[in-house]
């Protein structure tokens, strides 16, 4: 089975290898061995909104004739713009016929997250709100009998008006996490802190290592020492982890910073919706803080339960205890 995954920053050069010469040379050797090639009974693939259709129809190659496929995506979070490429027509000539099979319910988002993700949607992302998610009520009868245990939840967004102090508040609210989420225990090494631009990481990763916070990540200057750092990052880590939120697509935690330092393009808007949704209900409790440095959300940012804004280097407690 093939895997690719998309680079985080390309030229146009790269784009074009991965979007079409290596999926047209991948073909070419395919047809060329079939014979030799070995075949699957079943081929599953996730996170099918970021995966090219030819990459597909590269796979269905390797199926035994009488074998099964599955795709599953989600149209919310098409952070590559994959997804309008799967229309009616070309996932006929994909081997698909009828509908999706559409799965409305989420039981790992917290039931209170749901509400303010569909409203950051239908103000920011328009384009996406029919692949929205919808609140698992616990106590409906159903839900009930199964057990499923409610989840405490705490979340807040913190407005910084100066970009430049953008990286020293998200380093605050991450070493706030512990005392923010009082009453449920939660601890250092279960923060994740995600953020679309490296060089927020990089900061951000400095500044808590100065203070002797001991933290997994994949940020470096070096290319090869940073795809290095991203191949040893995994989430059983015992450490605090930091990570783009490109390389976080498909994991998931109970306790997230998320440094936000732009919402100009869709792209911008739509990474920190993904990186939103990467919270998980959790019956010790779930946390979620947005550091928001984009003058565009801030509106949005005041309809959370705890809205936190600050304007200058002043109004933060920058020493606050560890």
């Amino acid at each position: 089975m093939l895997r690719q995954k998309q680079p985080e920053h390309t030229d146009n050069g790269k784009d074009e290898f991965f979007e079409q010469d290596l999926p047209q040379l991948v073909h070419r050797i395919l047809d060329r061995d079939r014979e030799k090639v070995r075949h699957y009974d079943a081929i599953l693939v996730d996170e099918g909104q970021d995966f090219n259709l030819d990459w597909w129809n590269a796979l269905r190659k390797v199926l035994r004739p009488d074998g099964e496929m599955l795709l599953a995506a989600d149209g919310s979070q098409d952070i590559y713009g994959r997804a309008r490429a799967w229309t009616d027509d070309a996932m006929t000539g994909a081997g698909f016929t009828g509908d999706w099979f559409k799965l409305k319910g989420s039981y790992r988002l917290p039931e209170k997250l749901v509400p303010l993700l569909r409203r950051y949607v239908q103000e920011y992302l328009p384009e996406l709100e029919q692949n929205l998610p919808e609140a698992i009520r616990l106590d409906q009868p159903l839900n009930r009998q199964l057990e499923l245990p409610t989840e405490p939840v705490k979340i807040r967004w913190i407005q910084v008006r100066a970009p430049e102090h953008t990286v020293e508040a998200s380093v605050w609210a991450f070493q706030d996490t512990p005392r923010f989420a009082d009453p449920w225990r939660v601890h250092i090494s279960d923060i994740t802190l995600l953020t679309a631009a490296n060089e927020h990481g990089q900061g951000c990763v400095e500044s808590l290592q100065s203070k002797n916070i001991d933290i997994a990540h994949i940020f470096d200057e070096d290319w090869k020492k940073a795809q290095g750092l991203k191949h040893a990052f995994f989430m059983e880590d015992g450490r605090a982890k930091a990570c783009t939120i490109h390389s976080f697509k498909g994991w998931e935690t109970r306790a997230i910073i998320v440094l936000i330092g732009s919402a100009k393009s869709i792209k911008d808007r739509a990474l920190l919706y993904v990186a939103m949704t990467r919270l998980k209900r959790h019956v010790g409790g779930s946390v979620l803080t947005v550091v928001c440095s984009a003058p565009e959300l801030e509106e949005y940012g005041k309809t959370w339960p705890d809205f936190q804004y600050y304007q200058d280097e002043e109004e933060i407690d920058w020493d606050l205890p560890f």
